[in-house]
């Protein structure tokens, strides 16, 4: 079986467990609540417990993070509370709180925008999270809205809702009349808790004739919530970070000075014992050092600095970085990283998670092994008899590495089925050559900190030698675009029937190059920051990027968008 068949039998068997994108949809022939006003094409609100309005939740429910929630809350599927719903022209606007089926256990919403295609809901995009962060979350949201529309010219406008004092243009255009009644959901209804009283809206169509019809912010139901509810808890979201800094400074102050550098910070980060929001805060606290570093500049922290950073958060004034915001993300990405090598018997592409830290050179030539040959991985990692792992990279002596800490696990890149990525990354930090002036007290950083070469690194993976295809060339003696597509073509198809890595690099960041389908003319390549959004091409130009990190190009794009292309030799 040659690689390509190998790879199509290991998508289906993937794509069966975790439903990638374009295997990820769902059939619907439901009804809606909301009927046309004067003949006119109107915002629908699929009814509660139609199949329309489950298919529209079932493509959220199947997502790879919403799977991930539902397994770290022992729960066969996610159940999803306060339900907003609009859909129009085949798009939809989808808003819901998920939960577990008692209900105990309930996460902040989800709003996500659906297309319908050949009468199934695919995913599109998420809302952005920095919506309700923002200074003016009213002007950032109509902001998002309208790049949106603007790059889906059939998305129509109005299905997105009011939220923030958002303009009366942004309201959903139907007419109706609403009541609140209750009903007992039963188990017939797959989108809330069996058995359980809850308020349900109903609607009455008011005829286009009348005068005064309900108009729809007055329709307690069909406004739909601000993206994020209000909360208690904001405009606090700092505290924890604050809190622990505080609680552990003198105990990360090394030399007692009172005062913390990046290089305590480093050898804080690899304590074991650090654990939980102790863990989360410093790994936050040194991602801001680190940042910092990366500019040039020297970053200290006193008592005094943590004593007014917090006052300032206290009083609701915003901060850069907004330590508030990162600790909650960095929370909750530690909750979600798994506390064993690895989740199954082989790690996956589609689980690594590039974080802010610049290390895609790594990540895509890891990708790229995975990719030809799994198995490898799990070989070059073995348990040692003290707990501790020993890496050992062709042509290298072993090298001994630690359960990575969970600070480690917080503040750098992760995969989703295991540690084995914060191992490999240590022992590469361990065994890279860089100028003595630019090492830490964190292995891991002299991986993170700098940028890398693909080539560099599948030679140290592989013991291969790498052959290297530049795209933009300036040389005069530079072949046509016609002879260099064809070179690449032939590349390819060679590089993929011998099982090779194959990345790709743009202008400061790298890839995997997962598939060439020759007949189309296309490429399959995996962004590593995992994540669905969009491609930003050269020319100003978009292409959208899918769940998991995931994109198409074709050939003439890929030589044209792309600065060049290396791969592994056999």
């Amino acid at each position: 079986m040659n690689r390509f068949n190998v790879r199509m039998a290991g998508s289906l068997f993937i794509a069966a467990q975790l439903l990638l994108p374009w295997q990820m949809t769902f059939a619907i022939n439901g009804s809606a609540d909301v009927v046309p006003s004067g003949g006119q094409s109107v915002v629908q609100i699929p009814k509660l417990g139609s199949p329309e309005r489950t298919a529209l939740l079932d493509c959220l429910r199947y997502r790879h993070d919403l799977k991930d929630l539902a397994v770290e809350w022992n729960i066969k599927k996610i159940i999803f509370f306060n339900v907003t719903n609009f859909v129009k022209d085949d798009w939809a606007y989808v808003s819901a709180c998920p939960g577990t089926p008692d209900g105990k256990k309930q996460r902040e919403p989800v709003s996500a925008v659906l297309h319908r295609v050949d009468g199934e809901w695919t995913f599109v995009d998420y809302i952005s999270d920095d919506i309700a962060s923002a200074d003016n979350p009213n002007a950032a949201f109509k902001k998002w809205c309208n790049h949106f529309v603007k790059d889906h010219k059939s998305c129509p406008p109005e299905i997105f809702p009011t939220a923030f004092d958002a303009p009366a243009s942004r309201q959903p255009k139907f007419v109706a009349r609403t009541t609140t009644t209750t009903t007992t959901v039963h188990s017939s209804d797959p989108t809330l808790p069996t058995l359980n009283t809850l308020p349900m809206m109903t609607s009455s169509p008011t005829p286009a004739t009348s005068p005064t019809p309900t108009s729809v912010s007055s329709a307690p139901a069909l406004n739909p919530p601000a993206l994020h509810p209000p909360n208690p808890a904001d405009g606090l979201k700092a505290k924890p970070f604050f809190e622990a800094v505080k609680a552990n400074f003198s105990a990360w102050d090394a030399n007692g000075d009172g005062t913390l550098d990046r290089t305590e910070l480093e050898i804080a980060a690899q304590n074991p014992k650090y654990t939980g929001d102790t863990a989360v805060a410093l790994a936050v606290l040194k991602n801001s050092a680190d940042s910092n570093f990366r500019s040039n500049k020297t970053v200290t922290f006193k008592v005094a600095d943590i004593d007014e950073l917090s006052g300032k958060a206290e009083a609701g004034e915003k901060l850069d970085p907004d330590y508030g915001r990162s600790f909650v993300v960095t929370s909750r990405k530690l909750k979600s990283q798994p506390k064993q090598l690895f989740t199954g018997s082989l790690p996956h592409i589609f689980a690594i998670h590039q974080g802010s830290t610049m290390d895609c050179y790594f990540l895509s030539s890891i990708g790229g092994l995975i990719e030809s040959n799994p198995r490898s991985i799990v070989d070059m990692i073995q348990l040692s008899p003290d707990g501790s792992y020993a890496v050992t990279f062709p042509g290298t002596p072993p090298q001994k590495i630690p359960v990575p800490t969970e600070t480690e696990m917080a503040a750098y890149s992760d995969a989703k089925d295991g540690y084995w990525l914060n191992i490999l990354e240590k022992a590469y930090g361990n065994v890279r050559r860089l100028k003595p002036d630019q090492y830490t007290s964190e292995p891991m950083d002299t991986m993170a900190l700098y940028g890398g070469s693909c080539a560099e690194v599948i030679k140290l993976i592989t013991g291969h030698k790498v052959h290297t295809i530049q795209f933009q060339r300036k040389d005069p003696k530079a072949p046509s675009a016609d002879v260099l597509t064809a070179t690449v073509r032939q590349a390819l198809a060679e590089a993929f029937s011998k099982h090779e890595i194959i990345t790709a690099s743009k202008v400061h960041h790298a890839y995997t190059v997962t598939e060439y389908d020759a007949t189309a003319d296309t490429v399959i390549v995996h962004n590593p920051y995992g994540n669905n959004g969009f491609e930003q091409w050269p020319d100003g130009t978009k292409g959208p990027r899918l769940v998991n990190g995931y994109f198409t190009v074709p050939v003439t794009d890929f030589v044209k968008y792309f600065r060049g292309m290396s791969h592994e030799v056999l």
